[in-house]
């Protein structure tokens, strides 16, 4: 019983964790969306290549001749480069890898515009907006890793616990006796 709790515990607290740092911003393109940025600094664009998004099921393997734009409240663009980083995740049925990062200097309402280049075709794709924090990254793996000693600890204080109990049913001294 005590197992089944931890896992449950490690299992809800490390989705947690985890959705501190998952984009909350989701679309299908092709096509024009407003998307609200309600922060300063540095996003992410992320491809979901596995996503369930109103309803529907998209598997896509590649953004092969997508062309994505940026665009603020004044219809400025804004630069998008290719991450720094590689992010990739796999929570609740959704996958996806990092494919542009872009910093913004005011929060607003920006309009991102993504369509195939010219005389390409390709299916539709589900792509998300996150803001990544080191912060968010550094408290999912502290807590993943915690919450893993702690269940560790816990399976082996209980086996020393059931082999004590076990030993002593069958007249046999506990082990500690014999490192004295």
């Amino acid at each position: 019983l005590i197992i089944i709790t931890s896992v449950i515990a490690l299992v809800v607290m490390t989705a947690g964790a985890f959705s501190s740092i998952m984009p909350d911003t989701r679309f299908v393109v092709p096509g024009t969306h407003q998307v609200e940025l309600k922060e300063t600094g540095e996003y992410i664009i992320y491809h979901e290549y596995e996503s369930t998004l109103d309803g529907k099921i998209y598997s896509t393997e590649s953004t092969s001749g997508m062309i994505v734009h940026l665009y603020d409240s004044q219809s400025l663009p804004v630069e998008l480069s290719y991450p720094s980083v590689n992010l990739d995740y796999e929570v609740n049925g959704r996958a996806g890898t990092s494919v542009m990062e872009f910093t913004i200097d005011e929060p607003g309402i920006y309009s991102l515009v993504a369509d195939y280049e010219e005389g390409k075709t390709g299916p539709d794709l589900v792509l998300a907006i996150g803001q990544f924090t080191f912060m968010g990254a550094f408290i999912a793996a502290c807590v993943t890793g915690t919450l893993g000693f702690i269940i560790g600890l816990i399976i082996i204080i209980r086996a020393i616990v059931i082999r004590r109990s076990v030993g002593r049913r069958a007249g046999v001294a506990p082990v500690d006796k014999f490192w004295a």
